[in-house]
């Protein structure tokens, strides 16, 4: 049976749909792309009938007699904004510019606003990577976030008096502003508000400043000191991290806390009285600083966290006080200048790789209540050449001692049962293990010692049938003697 429509037979329909789809498909395409074009060259906000444009720039109606600058022509260079505009015989009072009004005008070389504005909402300045200079009018009192993020070429800023805040990421990636004064009624500065404006080579930080936010002053390059005011009790995460040449720092004498990598990267900075009041320093607050030789930890402090010193490399000695109570991560792991340091009793907890390639450190002393040498602590000390661990000790870690090289002799404390693999790998010079404990501490495997022919161990009167028949004698033949 044959089907047609009309003249023509249903096989001669699907031909012809298909003889033409690749041209309904290239009209679709055509018109999806004129959709696309429309939509990329309509203003930032919903254009509507309380929107007019006048020259180089577009004003939406906020009140009666009020408008504000809602957008810009992109390929203007030079931009004047009155005080006031007319249009249909209506005369405006021009009050504020508008969120993201002149957002990516690349060419904007200059523009001038009249003191009639008393706001500019955030990112109305964002990637105006041309701008030079800009004089914020008096009236505004705070420059909202974003504003003039990533104006790349900008080099001063004049900011009002009437300023008191300055929002989130307002001034970041300014990689030329190389002048810009912080008025004295500012008493906020928010995340990011000067990062990676890095040809500032120095700021003033008003008595009045109550905040200074997480990154404010991140990559700050060309810093090179600083005095933070008494007003301010904490420094936030990573204010001042990256601020490569900063080589001298005041801290206020109210400060309390120190947040995590506050000072990280100032690889310039040598030294750093921290006050007393001081009761918190977070983790990774001083990492990177490989330049510091000395620093003061206040009695106060409880904890020194993860990596709060780590690769500070030219940190020789340092007192802890007898508040603190615990050595978090890598708290001073690769600090290869450091050949002392005392841990006070009060320390109960030392976390995993705490002195890790500490290659100058001789000698330490762990403190009674340490119940666990946690792995890799004291691994690649390669000066070590002793360590007393106490009677509370159970457990050694794997790594824990792993390329001390220069230990020659180890005693085991007896109350260990378990020592790890790894823990003494490496210890290529190690000659005398001392057991103390009657019952053989548990070898996780072959690693736990490089096994040299001149190494000795040695047990208590009357246990060497019980180390003879276990797992050390498997690793030591012939080498397990009786403690005189």
């Amino acid at each position: 049976m044959k089907l047609n429509v009309g003249n023509t037979s249903y096989i001669q329909v699907i031909k012809r749909v298909i003889q033409i789809f690749p041209i309904m498909l290239l009209l679709i395409i055509i018109a999806t792309s004129c959709i696309n074009i429309t939509r990329q060259f309509q203003p930032k906000e919903h254009i509507d009938n309380n929107t007019f444009s006048i020259d180089e720039l577009t004003y939406i109606i906020v009140n009666n007699n009020e408008v504000q600058v809602f957008d810009c022509n992109d390929s203007a260079t030079l931009i004047i904004i009155p005080e006031t505009v007319v249009y249909n015989n209506t005369t405006y009072n021009i009050i504020g510019i508008g969120t993201s009004a002149f957002q990516d005008c690349r060419i904007l070389d200059s523009i001038s606003i009249p003191n009639s504005i008393t706001y500019i909402k955030q990112y109305a300045f964002k990637n105006c990577s041309g701008l030079t200079s800009i004089i914020i009018p008096n009236g505004i009192n705070t420059i909202n976030e974003a504003v003039f993020y990533g104006c790349t070429n900008l080099s001063s800023v004049v900011i009002p008096n009437s300023v008191t805040s300055i929002k989130k990421s307002a001034f970041s990636f300014c990689s030329n502003l190389s002048s810009i004064i912080i008025p004295n009624n500012v008493n906020y500065i928010g995340s990011y508000a000067f990062a990676w404006c890095d040809s500032l080579p120095s700021i003033n930080i008003p008595n009045n400043v109550t905040y200074i936010g997480q990154s404010a002053f991140w990559d700050c390059s060309s810093i090179t000191s600083l005095v933070i005011p008494n007003s301010i009790t904490t420094i936030n995460t990573q204010a001042f991290g990256d601020c490569k040449s900063l080589t001298s720092i005041i801290l206020p004498d109210n400060l309390t806390i120190i947040e995590n990598g506050a000072f990280c990267g100032c690889s310039s900075l040598t030294s750093i009285d921290i006050p007393n009041t001081v009761t918190h320093i977070g983790n990774g607050a001083f990492n990177g600083c490989k330049n510091l030789t000395s620093i003061n930890i206040p009695n106060g402090i409880t904890t020194i966290g993860k990596g709060t010193f780590r690769f500070c490399s030219s940190l020789t000695s340092i007192e802890i006080p007898n508040s603190v109570t615990s050595f978090g991560k890598s708290a001073f792991g690769e600090c290869t200048s450091l050949t002392s340091i005392n841990i006070p009793s009060s320390v109960n907890f030392i976390g995993i790789y705490a002195f890790s390639n500490c290659t100058s450190l001789t000698s330490i002393n762990i403190p009674e209540g340490i119940k666990e040498i946690k792995a890799g602590v004291f691994e690649k000390c390669s000066s070590l050449t002793s360590i007393n661990i106490p009677n509370s000790v159970k457990y050694i870690s794997r790594y824990s001692f792993n390329g001390c090289n220069s230990l020659t002799s180890i005693t085991i404390p007896k109350n260990v049962c378990r020592i790890m693999k790894y823990a003494f790998k490496n210890c290529n010079n190690l000659t005398t293990i001392k057991c103390l404990s009657k019952r053989p501490p548990k070898l996780q495997d072959s690693t736990v010692f490089s096994i040299p022919n001149n190494i000795t161990v040695k047990v208590p009167h009357g246990s060497l049938r019980k180390y003879i028949s276990s797992s050390w004698n498997k690793f030591f033949e012939n080498r397990i003697v009786e403690d005189e």
